[in-house]
């Protein structure tokens, strides 16, 4: 028995333009039988073939179409050019402090690192009288 499933998506890969081989790669990729493929794959076949054989249904029966639902006209509307809306998350805090303050943070920063590459400086070339007040206190 032919899978509705599989025999679908060859008909509308078909209808779509697609071939039957290239619609069977992309359905054996996608994890379906091969076997559920290739019977799917003949069914289709056989059913064109007979629908191109016979332009008129062979039963009797009237054929019942689906009636066509009228469906508003929609216009198309040429998008406007807005620039791109900027999403902002707040990670802290620190972001909300007024300019005057980071400038004023960034300052002390600055100063204290000049005295501290100065008391290094220091160190270094006072080595020695450092080390004798060190050793006279002990």
């Amino acid at each position: 028995m032919v899978d509705a499933d599989i025999f679908g998506s060859l008909k509308w890969a078909v209808i779509r333009g697609q071939s039957i081989q290239e619609a069977m790669t992309s359905l054996y990729n996608a994890g379906y039988d091969k076997q559920d493929i290739e019977e799917a794959a003949r069914a289709l076949q056989s059913g064109q073939q007979q629908s191109q054989q016979y332009s008129q249904p062979q039963t009797s029966q009237p054929v019942y179409q689906q009636p066509q639902i009228k469906q508003p006209i929609q216009t198309y509307q040429q998008p406007t050019q807005q620039s791109p809306q900027k999403i902002i998350q707040k990670v802290s805090e620190y972001e909300n402090q007024k300019p005057e303050k980071k400038k004023l943070f960034a300052i002390i920063l600055i100063i204290l690192l000049i005295i501290l590459l100065g008391m290094l400086i220091a160190s270094f070339l006072f080595r020695e009288q450092i080390a004798e007040i060190l050793a006279g206190m002990g």
